[in-house]
């Protein structure tokens, strides 16, 4: 049975807070970070000029963001410098062809440092929305319980699409 993704189902953000992971409240979105690769040079040994290529192993800096609606607890201790520790769960509503439904799971595991302390603007009347920008020294993002990517640049980790790049690298420099 072939199945399409209809819609985000709902969001289940977490920090980790005094060893276990609590609830983040009155978040109405987040975002993981982008995986950029920095371009690498190849030049010389027969090719004419300069060759620009994608570097995997020159990850560019990775950035994620949470928006909530207050300053809740779990808000609060997203704006910890000393660094935060999220897990950012979803799911994915599906529906198949004969209209029967399943959802798809994702885990998102960041940690980093918050970038900024957001603003609090307030309108009578109007919904309060701030977001906290992070930036990420470790990103894990698990699709029904298959690690997709784990990117770990301070510990040289680096699976893509499952593939361990980093034991390959690894292996070759002897380590």
């Amino acid at each position: 049975m072939k199945y399409y993704a209809n819609k985000v189902a709902d969001l289940f953000p977490t920090i980790k807070k005094s060893g276990k992971y609590i609830e983040i409240e009155d978040v109405t979105a987040f975002a993981t970070p982008e995986i950029s690769f920095a371009d690498g040079e190849v030049s010389g040994a027969g090719i004419f000029g300069t060759v620009n290529i994608p570097d995997i192993y020159n990850i560019e800096a990775m950035e994620a963001s949470i928006t909530a609606k207050s300053f809740s607890s779990g808000v609060i201790a997203a704006i910890n410098p000393s660094g935060v520790d999220l897990r950012l769960n979803w799911a994915v509503d599906n529906i198949g062809g004969t209209y029967d439904t399943s959802y798809t799971a994702y885990t998102a595991t960041i940690k980093g440092r918050p970038k900024n302390i957001p603003a609090a603007e307030a309108k009578k009347g109007e919904g309060l929305e701030m977001t906290i920008n992070i930036a990420c020294t470790y990103y894990k993002l698990v699709k029904n319980g298959s690690v997709l990517f784990e990117i770990d640049p301070l510990n040289g980790v680096l699976i893509i699409n499952g593939k361990d790049y980093s034991k390959e690298l690894n292996k070759a420099l002897n380590k």
